[in-house]
C-alpha cells in the first residue's frame, strides 16, 4: 500500500513540475524562423492630430509605420491612437489588433487568412486615420504617456513599444 501512495506521489510532483515548467511548446513544433520571437510586442503607436499637419509630414509619418509594419510578427499587438486634446479623457484607440500565433493546431491556410486579415485591417484603419485632413487646435502631447502607461500597465508578457508620431 504504501509502495503506491509513494509512485501516486512521485506522478503527482512530476506532473506538477511538467505543468510549471516555461517550456515554449510552439517554438519547439515549429522552431525558429525570422518572424518568430521569444517574446512578442505590444506597439502603441500615437498619432498628434494637429491642425499644422501637412501632406509632407503625413507622408513621413506613412513611410514610417510601414517600416513598423514590414517588421510585425506572430503574437504582436499592435494598437493605434491620436493625440488630441481630449485623448486622455476620451481615448479610444483606431486600432487594437494582434497579430495570431501561430500554433500546432492551427491549419497554414486558416492561419495566414488570420494574419491577412489582420494585415490589411491595421493597414486599412491606419491609411483611413492618416487620410484626415482635419485637425485639432491643440494636442496635448504630455497627456499621451499617461495613456501609454494605462495600456502599458496591464500588458506583463510582451515588449512594449512606444512610437509617437507628431504630424
Amino acid at each position: 500500500m504504501k509502495h503506491r501512495q509513494l509512485r501516486l506521489l512521485g506522478l503527482i510532483i512530476i506532473g506538477a513540475l511538467f505543468l510549471c515548467s516555461q517550456s515554449n511548446w510552439s517554438g519547439e513544433a515549429f522552431g525558429k524562423s525570422e518572424n518568430s520571437s521569444p517574446n512578442p510586442r505590444l506597439i502603441l503607436i500615437l498619432v498628434d492630430m494637429s491642425a499644422s499637419a501637412d501632406q509632407a509630414r503625413r507622408t513621413v509619418c506613412k513611410e514610417a509605420f510601414e517600416k513598423i509594419y514590414r517588421n510585425l510578427r506572430q503574437g504582436d499587438r499592435v494598437v493605434v491612437g491620436t493625440i488630441t486634446s481630449q485623448s486622455y479623457i476620451e481615448f479610444k484607440p483606431t486600432v487594437d489588433e494582434e497579430f495570431p500565433k501561430k500554433t500546432v493546431w492551427d491549419n497554414r491556410l486558416q492561419y495566414e487568412k488570420k494574419l491577412t486579415d489582420t494585415r490589411e485591417k491595421i493597414r486599412r484603419e491606419v491609411n483611413k486615420l492618416l487620410s484626415h485632413k482635419q485637425g485639432t487646435p491643440l494636442t496635448e502631447i504630455l497627456d499621451s504617456l499617461n495613456i501609454a502607461d494605462i495600456i502599458f500597465h496591464d500588458e506583463k508578457e510582451r515588449q512594449k513599444v512606444l512610437v509617437l508620431f507628431p504630424i
